[in-house]
């Protein structure tokens, strides 16, 4: 399936475990869900979640390829909340982007602020059933 345009996010942990490093103008193929198998947890403008490790989600797996049209370095900032009132667990919070021409996963915190995503958006893109 063709795709003129779409947007993918990519969490910090995936690409410094195992991701390549792009940069704009780069074609790329990756493997990635559909944004909405999870809407809860992603921007509205995030249309594939970028996955390393395909075997170990529950969602289908696409093989999407594209150019690099633009890239924005996500912060955030982190809040305590309680689960059932009883648990506590850190909630990230989004604070603040920056376009960036190139990334490798080696943000850096900025402003008291945490790197935790990427979101990438792609022109010319081909979606495929990945096969694993």
């Amino acid at each position: 399936m063709r795709i003129d345009k779409c947007v993918v996010s990519i969490e910090d942990w995936q690409m410094q475990s195992s991701g390549k490093p792009f940069k704009v103008g780069d074609r790329i193929e990756w493997s990635v869900w559909k944004q909405s198998n999870n809407p809860e947890e992603y921007a509205d403008d995030v249309d594939f979640i970028y996955e390393n490790f395909g075997i170990t989600v529950p969602y289908k797996i696409f093989r999407l390829s594209g150019i690099v049209l633009e890239i924005k370095s996500e912060y955030y900032r982190t809040e305590v909340q309680l689960i059932d009132e009883e648990v506590p667990v850190d909630k990230l919070i989004y604070e603040k982007s920056y376009n960036i021409t190139e990334a490798n996963g080696k943000d850096k915190d900025k402003d008291g602020l945490r790197f935790a995503s990427y979101r990438i958006a792609l022109q010319d893109c081909i979606l495929l059933p990945e096969k694993y």
